[in-house]
């Protein structure tokens, strides 16, 4: 018996998509498309997206904060980056870096706390693109 599987574009019989369910493992996806392999090819060589750091990942590069004035961060969020580990006091209101901190090593995978100290005071430093 075949089932239906509602999609954007109408009903796709699903007994004709099943076989592909055991390629699709980890972070993947299908594309469909209209556009020639070659032209999607073309398109994923040169498509890079900054994104955030995430727990697991590898870092790409050794982050190190300097001791000193975090001013980026209100007076409340003291507590929380105190929990994350980062060496913290406030200083009249001001969130202030204790003693110099290594965020991460180029190469080491990252833990939760420092994706999360990553988010909070860089910017996107890690690139996602197609991998084979």
């Amino acid at each position: 018996m075949k089932q239906r599987a509602n999609c954007h574009f109408g009903f796709i019989w699903r007994s004709k998509i099943d076989p592909f369910f055991c390629f699709l493992q980890g972070e993947c996806g299908l594309l469909f498309t209209n556009r020639s392999e070659k032209e999607v090819d073309s398109f994923f060589e040169k498509f890079v997206e900054k994104d955030y750091a995430r727990g697991g990942t590898l870092a790409t590069e050794t982050v190190e904060l300097e001791e000193g004035p975090l001013e980026q961060f209100p007076h409340s969020m003291e507590p929380l980056l105190r929990s994350l580990g980062l060496p913290t006091s406030l200083n009249r209101g001001i969130v202030t870096l204790i003693k110099d901190y290594t965020v991460c090593q180029k190469g080491q995978m990252l833990n939760p706390e420092q994706a999360k100290i990553l988010v909070r005071t860089i910017s996107k430093i890690f690139s996602f693109a197609r991998t084979f």
